[in-house]
């Protein structure tokens, strides 16, 4: 490995006017949930078009509100892909609701295709997830009848020009890997105005016990810093946008074709190579070795920790078995950019001898 630090999977981009940001509210005295939450709850649901905000302790409580907000609930099925990150299962699990899994179309998002068969009369909602920041389709997902919870996660984006999507919801992390960090934390926002008292009342256990509330809140200290990266977050869209450029010239077409062909909206949160020579459990150990984090798209399909037969989401075990994704995030500088181009070129040079 090189002398040179190593090149991390993800790192936030924190400057002075965050640190500025969070050191005014520290010297106010006023750090739990307070005016700043209620601020950065109305940012971000102008930024999205929305009604109104709901701010959390993380990204899963988040989406747990989302379900609960829109029928979710013990005796009801939540329909959702096995190409996701655990936590959505997680949340599922917290309304009480079961959790139907469903493949991925051709790349690494469920489709109306996928999704259609698992539907049934007890069907709740449909967690529809922007993998890597490629969009979903969420109005033929909304077509299908069933109220979809958009899991935004990995694709904060003014969608549609500031107009809503037509989600019944959707949900943010701000997790500090996410696409703006407030180390910790998460949002539901919506169009229905009544949809957001509802996940409220759900946060706060307003007229209930505290014991039953879903969700800890958001602290003042971690809005703030949201409503600092917020207020540059145009720029974090910029220089996604131009080291996706530079990764798409430097390698192989054949291994950028799957994200090319979703580009439309694409915002780059991740930059996955696919191809059928890319064996990720290889890659990643051997590019560690030369000091570049890279990662699968996601670290298990859930229907294997269901116990589920690979038979039925073939799509999703193809992605997962051919997918990497390599460092991209805006504190990724020229520099570390090249070292990462050239060590991936390298490696994969190397297993084509």
């Amino acid at each position: 490995m090189s002398a040179e630090a190593a090149i991390p999977h993800s790192r936030p981009w924190i400057d002075q006017s965050d640190r500025t940001a969070v050191d005014a509210v520290l010297r106010s005295g006023l750090i739990a949930q307070g005016r700043q939450v209620e601020k950065f709850e109305a940012k971000v649901a102008s930024y999205g078009g929305a009604a109104g905000g709901v701010a959390t302790a993380s990204g899963t409580s988040a989406l747990a509100l989302a379900l609960r907000a829109v029928g979710a609930r013990a005796g009801a099925e939540v329909v959702l892909p096995t190409y996701v990150c655990g936590n959505a299962l997680q949340a599922i699990r917290q309304t009480g609701a079961t959790p139907i899994l469903c493949d991925v179309g051709e790349f690494w998002n469920m489709t109306p295709a996928t999704v259609r068969p698992r539907i049934t009369k007890k069907t709740a909602a449909i967690v529809a997830v922007h993998t890597f920041g490629t969009r979903c389709d969420i109005g033929g997902l909304a077509a299908l009848g069933v109220p979809v919870v958009e899991d935004a996660c990995q694709r904060f984006t003014r969608e549609h020009g500031g107009r809503p999507s037509h989600a019944a919801a959707t949900v943010y992390s701000f997790h500090a890997t996410k696409c703006l960090a407030t180390g910790e934390g998460g949002m539901v926002v919506a169009v229905d105005a009544k949809l957001v008292e509802a996940a409220r009342r759900l946060r706060d256990g307003t007229g209930r016990a505290l014991e039953d509330r879903l969700g800890p809140p958001m602290s003042d200290l971690q809005a703030a810093l949201g409503l600092s990266q917020l207020a540059r977050y145009g720029r974090f869209l910029k220089i996604r946008r131009a080291l996706a450029q530079r990764y798409r010239d430097a390698f192989p077409a054949l291994l950028t074709s799957a994200l090319a062909a979703c580009e439309s909206g694409n915002i780059f949160f991740r930059f996955p190579l696919y191809g059928e020579q890319i064996r990720p459990a290889r890659a990643i150990a051997e590019l560690k070795k030369r000091g570049v984090a890279c990662r699968r798209g996601v670290d298990t399909l859930l229907h294997q920790e269901l116990g589920l037969a690979d038979t039925k989401f073939p799509n999703a075990v193809r992605r997962f078995n051919h997918t990497l994704s390599v460092p991209l995030y805006p504190s990724l500088d020229a520099r570390e950019q090249s070292r990462a181009i050239a060590e991936t070129m390298k490696y994969l040079k190397s297993v084509h001898r």
